[in-house]
């Protein structure tokens, strides 16, 4: 005999032939609606498991149906689009201030060295954020956070677009901005990670990274070649003006997006007696965890070779290659800089597609190799056609990193604990980017761009050849499961 029930709101229907066969006890059946979601039902039969048959209207008496709603799709999610597009409008901006701010050195110095300078002390910032951001993050207010580190940077790049505009530009000012922006910029990250962790669910943190690193590249494509153009016309100082601004509509989206927790659940297990307990804690868990300490070395050597992050000091080299070696104008060099950004929204659109088919840990590995093969071609090439297609290969890798490493940490990473280790691990890491960008930088000023590029290239490859037999090639890293 069978029969059927309709669910609540009547968005569904589900036989009841299952029922009878499993008789009593608990189990789950997953069903699409004609709303095109999955939902999970919930099957409860009261009664214990020797109960003798029955009819099945007095089974059905006994059943319980849960119904769990499911989350909308991020595209459907109100809150997590308010918060995508206020990201999207920062990283326009960005993009204006990734070619503008290496162009503003190259003007005031035309020294590729000077370059590596301004990119390592942007670094040094990083690793200065890094060390108390962690404990702040879990600490403070994240949104408020946000929005204070958005401001102190409109304000920051402001002041620098009008001393160049008032014609009292000097070095200092580029290091001050530099320094400055790159402090904020980190407590920002470090929260930005925390925020996308509470704004969507467990199962959907993988596909939300992916979509606004799909959104980071693609506004580092139209930006950067709206940048060149403007860098051309109206000087790099106007950029930089424009990426502040980028920051102001950041902040003011930002108050209208919803946490499912502002501030991290505190426990007595993981907050000690004061900052600095705090951050030996969080060390203590990352170096505790054999995969997040596997993926914190793996990211250490790459960052030893300045490839870490769309700022890295190897795109230093790029632009210095495109600009002096190859006599590039400035609006060529935005050209080629957004057409090297396509690989980026390239990798960060197949990040889920393949995350599914071969796991996090993988990824993280092909994208380090995608970047080697990258610089290699950028260094072996012979015209600005060669490297812009290096640039795609390099940046494809990078997302294609990013997006399965920062899912794998914040899957396997308590709430409360995930600013103090997600800072932890970025101390480290940038503090040896800030290394590696004066290595590659006076790599540059002594052999050249060409061979630089070619140099870092083989050592990234080893990287990635090494990063094979890890721990990450493990089917725990495969998939991001929640800590427990």
């Amino acid at each position: 005999m069978y029969g059927t029930t309709r669910c609540l709101g009547g968005l569904d229907t589900f036989s009841v032939s299952a029922l009878i066969h499993n008789r009593f006890g608990r189990f789950r059946l997953p069903r699409v609606t004609s709303q095109g979601t999955l939902c999970r039902f919930s099957f409860v039969v009261s009664g214990p498991k020797t109960s003798p048959r029955g009819t099945l209207f007095n089974w059905l008496e006994r059943v319980r149906l849960v119904m769990v709603t499911p989350r909308p799709r991020l595209s459907r999610d109100p809150n997590f689009r308010r918060f995508w597009l206020g990201q999207a409008a920062s990283n326009v901006g960005d993009a204006f201030g990734f070619v503008a701010m290496p162009l503003l050195v190259l003007e005031v110095t035309h020294s590729v060295l000077q370059m590596g300078v301004v990119t390592a002390i942007s670094s040094v910032g990083q690793v200065a954020a890094g060390t108390f951001s962690g404990v702040i993050v879990d600490r403070a207010h994240r949104r408020r956070l946000m929005v204070g580190a958005d401001l102190g940077r409109l304000a920051l790049y402001l002041f620098l677009a009008v001393c160049f505009w008032l014609g009292r530009s000097d070095l200092w000012q580029i290091y001050l901005v530099a320094a400055g922006a790159s402090l904020l910029g980190g407590l920002f990250q470090v929260a930005h990670l925390t925020a996308v962790a509470n704004i969507v669910s467990t199962e959907d943190i993988g596909a939300a990274n992916g979509s606004l690193q799909a959104t980071q590249a693609l506004t580092y494509v139209i930006g950067s070649m709206i940048a060149g153009a403007l860098c051309a016309r109206f000087g790099a100082a106007t950029a930089v003006a424009v990426n502040a601004l980028s920051f102001g509509v950041s902040a003011l989206s930002l108050t209208q997006v919803r946490f499912q927790r502002d501030r991290a659940q505190a426990s007595q297990s993981t907050h000690g007696g004061g900052p600095f307990s705090d951050i030996a804690f969080g060390l203590r868990f990352l170096f505790a965890e054999p995969l997040l300490r596997t993926l914190l070395f793996f990211q250490m050597a790459v960052a030893l070779l300045a490839s870490i992050g769309l700022n890295a000091a190897v795109l230093d080299l790029i632009v210095f290659r495109l600009r002096s070696e190859l006599s590039l104008s400035a609006r060529a060099v935005g050209f080629s800089l957004g057409m090297a950004a396509c690989g980026a929204v390239v990798g960060a659109i197949a990040s889920a597609r393949l995350r599914r088919r071969f796991g996090f840990g993988a990824l993280v590995i092909a994208g380090t190799g995608m970047q080697a093969i990258g610089l290699l071609l950028c260094g072996f090439g012979f015209s600005w056609a060669f490297v812009t297609l290096g640039g795609m290969a390099w940046s494809s890798g990078l997302t294609l990193r990013s997006v399965a490493a920062t899912s794998l940490r914040q899957t396997h990473t308590p709430d409360a604990l995930l600013g103090r280790v997600t800072a932890a691990g970025w101390t480290l890491i940038f503090g040896l980017s800030a290394i590696g960008a004066l290595l590659v930088t006076h790599l540059a000023a002594k052999l050249g761009a060409t061979l630089a590029l070619r140099d870092t290239g083989l050592a990234l490859s080893v990287v990635s050849l090494l990063g094979a037999f890890s721990p990450l090639t493990r089917p725990r890293a495969a998939h991001g499961v929640p800590h427990v």
